[in-house]
């Protein structure tokens, strides 16, 4: 009789190990994975239990009818040996790993050298001791991640195969610390978090080897079930797909591309070879972007595009015309005098056919002049470039706007809008007044006044200049919609729910109506009604945003949906770094901290504005000190404040601590460090106060709390900390008093706040907890 795991699998005893893995995907396809777990399980063991007794038929004797029965032990052992092997019929090898066979030195035996091949460290031949499964699976991953590097520098030139990757994996699947699914599974998935992190010397044939010998492209699901490593994965599969399809003269070119990207060692590419491969490495950056981060440099790609962007064009004409030229060699005399004269020549020609073209046409006073720009186009282009991050360069531009027409009101209005984006809100209202007095009735005053007002929670008046607004209003879509927000945040949810549905007859391919509407419907209740809401809008006007959301309204059980939302996300947003920071997000608070620090990272390695790298580097420390790693999280803290040059940027770091309560002493140095730099900041000082609230230390927060208050009344935020830091010091009344007012200027404040893990009534110093 065979035994119990080839019968599950429907094999006969000659199986073999090609056999058995036909059999797994046939019988995988035939299980719901969501809805039929247990199923899965044991189809899974059946799997693991054939593969071990075919890989070591040593354990289950010879004779072919005692398959799946314990071998006899040749001899007695004495206490302190070996254990002995109990593998009963029904559970043929899956009690191989529960026995524990204790390790010994047969890896280390004379002869064991001549047994590990070119893979390395010999694999384990015995089944270890009970332990943790997780542990047994990082340990045998960081003994083969230690051999990647030798598998690369032993093919002596282009790899041609990738069986030397394949061989080295194998071994690892047949170690015997990889026995149990829990650890074969956690070595799949460093594995595949590896080949996410990004391309480094060693992966050559890595992803190619990985997915022949897990599976993964037969098995999408499996491989989307690894989280975001197995999303990128995922996509990185199709991707490889789509790269052989191509012709093959284009995949020869781009294969040889690959070898010269493939580590920050090689030479700098020649002035020529940049201007001949530049289309070349764009069309593959376009095509390919998750298959090629994981197979070529990145650091490497981006320099070559940086040293191709900053190529002159005389200097990109010679190099097609043939003058071949190290790109990195500024100068130096030319050692090939023999070609000196082909390079006076093409000189000639660009001088000659520049003259044309400025001589082409007519006379030189016919062709268009710099036109200086006028006060309104001065305003419109600060606009830009502070949502380019060039804050300072936008504050002269309006400087360039008043120093032209003293009496330009939008100009005022504008650089009041940037200081209160900045948190300095001293000079926001006078700014605002000197817009008013000159042109009250701007469309551009109105909106940026009702935007502040939003803001600061002085929701009846934003309404006021919103109503002033809409008649004629240019920008009716961007108007009604933060009429909405404006309704929305004061709690009229019926009258903010009727906006948007009347909007979206007329806007109905704008997604961000999809997505109030449907937070509207889950905040009353309606999980089922946001959900159909969120589809249509997916369908009607697909968006990063809609998918983001319907994957965070899924239940926690859902993971494989929201896996697939976040990847849908991921492919259509243009800022993928904002949907990896919200799935990191996500990932760290259903406990899943590996596969967030690993998003973390990559979002990272995309991050180039100091804002976002800050913040990404703070909240990746966030998760380290989650998972138990201070020291790593310390180390990502100093990274973010080295590089918070500013008062605003060291704020916002210490802003970002107080909010997930961790660091708290660290925060604080921050923040007071900031205020020193800045003093009188409300916004300094409301995070000053959070933070010694967070402490125990109530009367301190107070003090800095009175301080906010003082400059900006009705900052609700502050009133609304400062009304829990009284009633820890035991001012009842007075603290209540400050909490009524604080959501008399924004009824949301208690629920932003106990999102922070901040309320009334449960906060007091000893419910604080770092993390």
């Amino acid at each position: 009789m065979e035994p119990i795991f080839l019968q599950r699998l429907s094999l006969a005893g000659d199986a073999d190990e090609r056999a058995i893995r036909r059999a797994y995907a046939r019988e995988l396809k035939l299980i719901d994975q969501e809805h039929d777990a247990a199923g899965f399980q044991e189809l899974r063991e059946a799997y693991e239990a054939a593969l071990f007794w075919v890989r070591n038929p040593e354990y289950f004797g010879d004779d072919g009818d005692d398959l799946g029965q314990a071998p006899e032990p040749a001899e007695a052992q004495p206490d302190g040996e070996a254990d002995r092997v109990e593998v009963s019929e029904s559970s043929a090898g899956v009690e191989l790993v529960k026995a524990g066979i204790a390790h010994t030195a047969e890896a280390t035996a004379p002869g064991a050298a001549e047994a590990t091949g070119a893979t390395g460290a010999p694999a384990s031949t015995t089944l270890p001791p009970a332990e943790d499964q997780q542990a047994l699976g990082d340990a045998v991953f960081e003994e083969f991640s230690q051999r990647l590097p030798a598998l690369a520098a032993a093919a002596h030139g282009p790899i041609e195969s990738e069986t030397p990757w394949v061989q080295a994996l194998q071994a690892c699947l047949d170690d015997l610390r990889l026995f149990g699914i829990d650890a074969r599974e956690q070595f799949e998935r460093r594995v595949a978090m590896l080949l996410a992190d990004g391309w480094r010397p060693g992966h050559e044939a890595l992803l190619v080897a990985a997915v022949d010998t897990f599976g993964w492209a037969a098995d999408r699901r499996r491989v989307q079930g690894l989280g975001y490593a197995g999303a990128v994965i995922d996509m990185a599969i199709d991707e490889r797909a789509l790269f052989d399809t191509q012709h093959d003269d284009e995949t020869d070119a781009q294969r040889c591309l690959l070898q010269r990207l493939r580590g920050p060692a090689q030479a700098d590419p020649t002035w020529r070879e940049l201007a001949q491969q530049s289309h070349a490495l764009e069309t593959m950056i376009a095509r390919f972007p998750n298959w090629l981060a994981m197979v070529a440099d990145v650091d490497t790609i981006s320099r070559w595009r940086n040293m191709n962007a900053a190529m002159p064009g005389w200097r990109r004409v010679l190099a097609l015309l043939g003058q071949k030229r190290s790109a990195t060699d500024r100068g130096g005399p030319d050692k090939r005098y023999g070609n000196w004269w082909w390079g006076v020549v093409v000189l000639m020609i660009v001088i000659s056919l520049t003259r044309f073209a400025l001589n082409a046409g007519g006379d030189a006073d016919k062709l268009p002049r710099h036109t200086p720009l006028d006060e309104a186009a001065l305003v419109q282009q600060a606009e830009d470039q502070y949502r380019d991050g060039l804050p300072e360069a936008a504050m002269k531009s309006l400087d360039q706007a008043n120093a032209l027409n003293p009496n330009y009101g939008d100009a005022y209005a504008m650089r009041a809008y940037l200081w209160h984006l900045s948190g300095a809100d001293k000079p926001v209202d006078s700014e605002l007044q000197k817009a008013a007095a000159r042109n009250p009735g701007s469309e551009r005053l109105l909106r940026i006044r009702a935007m502040i007002l939003a803001q600061r929670g002085n929701y009846q008046q934003a309404l006021d200049d919103i109503a002033r607004l809409l008649p004629g209003d240019q920008h009716v879509y961007f108007t009604r919609l933060l009429q909405a927000e404006v309704l929305l945040d004061m709690a009229r949810l019926p009258e903010a729910l009727e906006q948007l549905e009347s909007m979206l007859t007329q806007f109905s391919d704008k997604s961000r109506v999809y997505q109030l509407i449907a937070h509207i419907e889950e905040k009353r209740g309606n999980r089922e009604r946001a959900m159909e809401v969120l589809s249509r809008g997916v369908a009607s006007a697909p968006d990063a945003s809609l998918y983001y959301e319907r994957a965070m309204l899924r239940p926690a059980s859902d993971r494989a949906g929201r896996d697939a939302d976040f990847s849908s996300a991921l492919a259509l947003a243009d800022d993928k770094i904002a949907v990896l920071r919200e799935r990191a997000e996500w990932e760290r608070d259903t406990g899943r901290l590996d596969d967030a620090i690993a998003t973390y990272k990559s979002a990272l390695s995309r991050a180039q504005q100091p804002n976002i790298v800050i913040q990404l580097l703070a909240l990746r420390g966030v998760a380290y000190a989650m998972a138990g790693k201070p020291a790593m999280a310390a180390e990502d803290f100093e990274k973010a404040r080295t590089r918070a040059d500013s008062p605003m940027r060291l704020n916002n770091l210490a802003w970002i601590l107080a909010t997930h309560n961790t660091a708290l002493p660290t925060a604080l140095t921050y923040v007071q460090k900031a205020n020193a730099d800045q003093p009188n900041t409300p916004a300094f000082l409301d995070t000053e106060g959070v933070i010694l609230l967070r402490l125990g230390r109530p009367e301190a927060a107070i003090k800095q709390l009175d301080a906010a208050l003082a400059i900006e009344p009705g900052m609700a935020s502050a009133l609304f900390v400062r009304g829990i830091a009284k009633r820890n010091a035991g001012q009842q009344a007075a603290g209540d008093a400050d909490l009524a007012a604080a959501r008399a200027v924004n009824p949301g404040v208690d629920a932003l706040y106990a999102s922070y893990g901040i309320t009334p009534s449960a906060h007091t110093p000893s419910n604080e907890k770092q993390k």
